[in-house]
């Protein structure tokens, strides 16, 4: 039986990061087995790396602008039995009606609640999100909040997993995006250099970092034990994190693909879409929070680590609050919605 093909269309550079793709990465693991996942990236998209080797990767061609983009895909497609999944804040409300236009069935992946929404589904995952402030056609369901988290599998099946936390802190990862345009990077590190309890440190950046050479710099001229990472598979990804006993990362996938693993966690937010999210996880005890990633200072990263690295109390009930809130069954959620579609 020939299965119905899905096409994800997403892209990911230095301005926006690569959070879009590793959504729609969570999204197509959690569906290939049942269907024909294909990846739709823009013509100069240097991120098709990213995407694991079995999923297809195509382009639209660089002379069809995202308005006639719909035009190209009708083209190649047998839209009738198609199903698009769009992820990225380009897609605007006319695109959407543009997709709707050519039979297409639409699923749009959303963290902003700006647009008004011409696709059939709609998912975000950011919790107590309030459904009212969505501008939408009738036909268009909403599915939110943390039961639909998109997460790649490996983290799905974490957070099912009873884990042992370590009373020792001496180990911290920092992983803040695929592209860290800000640099926030380094100053989390330049903090972490100047408590003697953290003697190893893990920094993962990704692809489209544009700050390397003075990372190495400041790395090379410390005594502790730093290690740089890059391009890790979600395997090794979850292994360094499950070794590192606090996590630095923005309120973003990032940092619900840390509570999965079930990770000490200090974090803030460093774009605007992230600060819903950043208010409930804050509010929810599952961070220790560092507010504006942009503004704070190395000193104050500084104090707020050393205000609760001690503190068991506080260190346990995070841990515990983590183990409530990602139930490992989105995967079958989401799947539901897409059958129900197509």
């Amino acid at each position: 039986m020939i299965k119905k093909k899905i096409v994800f269309r997403t892209d990911g550079d230095i301005k926006i990061g690569l959070g879009h793709i590793y959504r729609c990465i969570g999204i197509a693991e959690m569906l290939c087995n049942d269907f024909d996942c294909e990846f739709l990236l823009e013509s100069q998209s240097k991120i098709d790396n990213v995407i694991p080797k079995h999923f297809t990767i195509k382009h639209i061609p660089n002379d069809y602008s995202i308005e006639l983009e719909h035009q190209w895909i009708q083209s190649n497609y047998d839209t009738n039995s198609l199903l698009i999944i769009l992820d990225g804040y380009k897609f605007t409300s006319l695109y959407q009606k543009n997709i709707k236009k050519i039979q297409a069935k639409l699923i749009y992946i959303d963290d902003l609640l700006c647009e008004h929404m011409f696709a059939d589904a709609v998912i975000n995952h950011t919790p107590n999100v309030n459904i009212n402030l969505y501008k939408k056609e009738t036909y268009t369901k909403l599915y939110t909040g943390l039961d639909y988290v998109l997460l790649r599998q490996s983290f799905i099946n974490e957070a099912t997993l009873k884990k042992e936390t370590n009373s020792n802190i001496s180990s911290a990862l920092i992983t803040f995006g695929g592209s860290d345009e800000h640099n926030i990077t380094l100053k989390i590190l330049k903090s972490l250099l100047t408590i003697k309890k953290i003697n190893s440190i893990s920094i993962i950046v990704g692809e489209l970092y544009p700050h390397k050479n003075s990372l190495v710099s400041e790395i090379n001229h410390s005594s502790k034990n730093i290690q740089l990472f890059s391009g890790l598979s979600e395997i090794k990804m979850i292994e360094l994190m499950k070794k590192s006993d606090i996590a630095f990362a923005p309120c973003s996938t990032t940092c619900l693909e840390l509570i999965a693993v079930n990770s000490l966690i200090f974090a803030g937010y460093s774009a605007s879409n992230q600060k819903h999210l950043y208010n409930y996880l804050k509010s929810q005890q599952l961070i220790f929070d560092l507010g504006d990633l942009h503004t704070i200072t190395s000193k104050e990263v500084n104090e707020i680590i050393m205000q609760h690295i001690d503190n068991r109390t506080e260190i346990n009930k995070m841990l515990f609050l983590q183990n409530q809130i990602i139930d490992g069954k989105s995967g079958g959620r989401v799947k539901k919605i897409v059958k129900d579609l197509i």
